[in-house]
């Protein structure tokens, strides 16, 4: 068991899994952007003495840069990676399938 900060980092099948994928095809930046959101969540929820799945939340930090839409990360995304391509959230949104 991998322990930062007194977070216990998730181990089971899925969590190592999807870090591996995002650290095998991302960058690095958002590699460890991912794990530093992971702690920093985990640490103000214990913080609060919130119950929360680590599991679930280490698989929301995990980001695909194609999931920012407008925030920082997409500014520090678009300044540090050259094939990044900003979508648009309200383009995508209205041209889903998705009923009004």
């Amino acid at each position: 068991m991998t322990m930062i900060a007194g977070i216990r980092i998730p181990d089971s099948m899925m969590a190592p899994g999807a870090t591996q994928r995002v650290h095998d095809t991302g960058t690095r930046l958002l590699y460890y952007q991912s794990r530093r959101v992971f702690l920093f969540g985990s640490l103000a929820g214990a913080h609060e003495q919130l119950k929360y799945d680590s599991e679930l939340l280490a698989h929301g930090t995990i980001h695909k840069p194609e999931t920012i839409f407008g925030n920082v990360k997409a500014d520090v995304l678009a300044l540090k990676d050259p094939h990044y391509h900003r979508e648009n959230f309200w383009t995508m949104t209205l041209g889903s399938a998705w009923k009004d």
